[in-house]
Order: C-alpha cells, then structure tokens, then sequence
C-alpha cells in the first residue's frame, strides 16, 4: 500500500535531493515510477533529477518518452484523467526544452549546438500545438 503513496516517494526523494544526492534521488524516483507510472509529478521530478545528477541529453529523452508512454497507456485506460495528462506532459516538454538550452549554452567551445537548439525548437512547438490544440486527445505525444 506504501509502494503507491506518491507523497511518500517524494518525501523520500526529498530527502536525498536536499542532501545534494542527486544520483541517490534518482534510483528513488526510478523505483517510484515503477510502482505508479500514472504520476506525472514523480516523472517531472525524475527528469529534473536526472539532469541534476548530471546524466546525458540521451538520458533525459528516454525519460521524456518514458513519461509519455506510461501516461498516455494510463489515460487510454482511464478517460476521466486525460486533461491531467495532458497538463503534465505540457509540463514535460517544457521542462525539456528548458534541459535542451540548458545543454545547448553549456556546449564545449568548438563543438555545434546546433542540434541541441533544433531539439528545443521542436520540443516547445509540441508544447505550443498541445496547448493551442482543442480537445487534444494526446495523439501529439510521440516521444
């Protein structure tokens, strides 16, 4: 019953977070979203991690990707929590493309960011279609 307490699986992130134990936070976050996939607070938070903990642009799409497949699986199921869902993965691509710029300003001198830049372009028009999108059924969700 404990195992799908999202509060207490923050709770227990927290901790780690606060202690500037980002790796440590993010074996919690993993084990939380393996036990309730349904949260997007917990895969917001994982993304955010991961990147604190300094993972690769690699890392965060596949969490990225992750979020959207378990969130997407949960609102097929469950109509009713489609809009929560799509908030959330609002949320998500924007807290990417944030993580895209992010990498993208810190790109070695000498290398192109070009890439980096493209994919935060991309990911903020998802976003932006999302939002501007009527009735959006998370069809534009393939991570």
């Amino acid at each position: 019953r404990s195992l799908l307490d999202v509060g207490r699986w923050r709770r227990f992130a927290d901790f780690h977070s606060v202690a500037r134990e980002h790796q440590k936070t993010v074996e919690v976050l993993e084990r939380a979203v393996r036990h309730i996939s349904n949260s997007g607070e917990l895969w917001l938070q994982l993304h955010s991690e991961q990147e604190l903990a300094g993972s690769p642009l690699l890392t965060l799409r596949q969490v990225f990707g992750r979020c959207f497949l378990a969130l997407n699986n949960d609102a097929q199921h469950d109509p009713e929590k489609s809009q929560t869902m799509q908030a959330t993965m609002q949320d998500m691509m924007l807290q990417h493309a944030d993580a895209c710029r992010r990498a993208a300003q810190s790109t070695p001198t000498g290398e192109d960011p070009a890439e980096l830049w493209k994919e935060m372009r991309s990911t903020l028009e998802r976003a932006v279609s999302a939002a501007s999108a009527p009735g959006a059924d998370g069809a534009f969700c393939n991570a």
